[in-house]
């Protein structure tokens, strides 16, 4: 059992119908976490492909921006970015490819 740090802050500015946030986090995750889902132990460790990593307290930087505008009385439209920064403790582990990671969204929500 571990607990991590998790910090976000936004604002939003509305421009006629249309309502913009952005934001900006920081989460911090004990070396429990990070070992758990980035680290490779020796049952798991692969020669010359997948080399036995622990890693140590992590960190990770997020900055998002989102929209909403209203279609009618109960249907939004949404979209949004998200993009996150890990620390090298996260994106040195041989399982992670990059260290940052961007996520797009658009849908559509109904309002009750």
């Amino acid at each position: 059992k571990s607990l991590w740090a998790s910090g976000f802050i936004s604002t939003i500015q509305d421009y006629r119908n249309w309502e913009f946030r952005v934001g900006s986090g920081l989460n911090i995750y004990p070396s429990e976490f990070t070992g758990y889902y980035f680290g490779v132990d020796a049952s798991e460790a692969i020669e010359n492909a997948r080399p036995i990593y622990d890693p140590s307290v992590a960190y990770s930087v997020t900055f998002e921006f989102h929209s909403e505008y209203p279609i009618n009385e109960n249907w939004v439209f949404l979209g949004g970015w998200l993009s996150s920064w890990y620390s090298k403790e996260i994106s040195d582990s041989p399982l992670i490819s990059n260290s940052i990671t961007h996520r797009a969204k658009v849908g559509i929500r109904y309002v009750f």
